[in-house]
Formats: structure tokens, C-alpha cells, sequence
């Protein structure tokens, strides 16, 4: 060693420069793992959330298709009562122009099909017979003939069907002049005929379908019909819990598309 010579003290690194240093060699690796757990995270939420939408969309397609089905076979039913009625006239079953024989026949047939509002047929000299389920009173028997004076005579009924009293009167009532009557003499064939509402209570919406009657001779002797309700529809759409289920079976069932809405003079003031 040369004389004089001095040696410089060894210095210390800064404590922050450590720190720092630290920090360069684990912030990235820390970084990576919260970067894959918040990715992670993401697509799990993701996943779950197609999850739900996909059992939602699921349930959703299930009742559409139950409702359809409870549809289709609602809507099944009046023409099948109108060709069950068609056949026996054909075969000399029922009579028509009886009306006291058909409107018994009317009444027992409102007591097999529940879901349907009103049965009956006019002849072409505008006699009329029915029977419905429309009041408070039960299922009454409607008629107009001659011997009721041309006037709608309104039966109320006891449980064998036999009338009991009028309980109202309808003069100047005439059934030919009804829409469907005109509808259904025009079309020659079976048709559903335009919803209508009644006058004197606009919120019940119904329906009717009709089958014009032929004799052998192939002139028309009168019409048939069966009516029902659309708020038996409602209702069952009521019982539906998922209220954005009924909205969307309003938007996707599979209505007639040729229905339309026209309004109707009440045969009865209560209907």
C-alpha cells in the first residue's frame, strides 16, 4: 500500500432504493394475479348472468307453449259443438225449428261444455232459440217465436232444465240483424265471426262461431252458433305467477289473425 494513500468508506444503499426495488420485483407478479382473479371473476359473472337468461328464456318458452296448447284447445271447442250439432240435424236428431226440444238440448249441452257462454240457432224466418250462461240467474233458455209474440222471452230454468218464469222480455229483438248473421251467410261455410262487445257492458268481450244449415235441397233453413267469453282467456292467464310471462304470451300467441272487434246489441241487459 503507498503511503498516503486513503481508502473511501464503503457506502450504504439508500432504504429506498431497497424499497423500490422490492416493489419493481412484486407489483408485477401482483398485478397478474389480482389481473387473472378480476378475469376470472368477469366471466364467472358473465357466465351465471347467461346462466339466468338462458333458464329465464327457458321457462318462458315452456308456458308460451302450454298457454298455446290451452289455447288451441279452447279454441277447439265451439266448432266442435257446431259440428256436433250439424251432424244431428243431418241425422234428424235434433230440430231446429222445435224450440222447445232444441232449447233443452242447448241447456244440456251449456252443461257438458263449461268453458263456452252460449249455444243456439236462427232460423231464416227469424225465430230464434239459445241457451247461455250470462247472469247471475244460472243458464237460462232464450226464445223468439210466434208464440212468444216476436218478442226475446228470457227463461230462468231448474236444474232438469225446465223453465221456470220469464225474467225478462226483449221486444224487437231480431237476430238476422246481427253482423255474424250477415258474416255467415255471406261466407256459405263455417267462420269464426268478428269479437264483438256488448253495448250495454263494453268491457265483455266474446266471440262467436257460426255454421249455416242447408237442406237436402241445399236452400238455407238457418244458423247455428256457439259463443264464449274472452275473459275466460284472462282468467286463465291470471293464474299465470310471472307477470312477464302473461306479457309475453299477449305478444307471441297465436290469436286468428282475421279476428276483429265490433260492438253488439245485448240480447239480455245483464249479458
Amino acid at each position: 500500500m503507498k503511503s498516503g494513500q486513503t481508502i473511501a468508506p464503503k457506502k450504504n444503499l439508500n432504504p429506498s432504493q431497497n424499497i423500490s426495488l422490492r416493489l419493481l420485483l412484486v407489483v408485477p407478479f401482483v398485478l397478474q394475479i389480482v389481473g387473472a382473479v378480476g378475469l376470472v371473476g368477469y366471466l364467472s359473472f358473465k357466465n351465471g348472468q347467461q346462466a339466468v337468461n338462458d333458464l329465464t328464456e327457458q321457462v318462458m318458452d315452456k308456458t308460451n307453449r302450454l298457454v298455446n296448447r290451452y289455447l288451441d284447445e279452447y279454441l277447439a271447442t265451439p266448432p266442435l259443438i257446431n259440428r256436433i250439432n250439424a251432424d244431428a240435424i243431418d241425422l234428424g236428431l235434433l230440430d231446429i225449428t222445435d224450440m222447445q226440444s232444441s232449447g233443452l238440448y242447448y241447456w244440456k249441452q251449456m252443461q257438458l261444455f263449461d268453458n263456452v257462454s252460449y249455444i243456439s240457432s236462427t232460423l231464416v224466418t227469424g225465430e230464434f232459440i239459445g241457451s247461455g250462461r250470462w247472469s247471475d240467474n244460472g243458464v237460462t233458455i232464450e226464445e223468439r217465436s210466434p208464440r212468444t209474440k216476436n218478442s226475446a222471452y228470457i227463461y230462468a230454468t231448474d236444474r232438469h232444465g225446465n223453465r221456470t218464469k220469464v225474467i225478462e222480455t226483449v221486444p224487437e229483438y231480431d237476430a238476422r240483424s246481427e253482423d255474424w248473421y250477415a258474416e255467415t251467410i255471406k261466407a256459405g261455410k263455417h267462420i269464426w265471426n268478428k269479437a264483438y262487445s256488448w253495448d250495454e257492458k263494453p268491457g265483455m268481450i266474446s266471440i262467436a262461431t257460426s255454421y249455416p244449415i242447408y237442406n237436402k235441397a241445399k236452400k238455407l233453413v238457418g244458423i247455428i252458433s256457439v259463443d264464449f267469453l274472452l275473459s275466460k282467456i284472462n282468467n286463465y292467464l291470471q293464474t299465470l305467477k310471472s307477470q312477464s310471462v302473461r306479457k309475453n304470451f299477449y305478444y307471441r300467441a297465436k290469436w286468428p289473425s282475421h279476428w276483429q272487434f265490433h260492438s253488439r246489441r245485448s240480447l239480455s241487459s245483464n249479458r
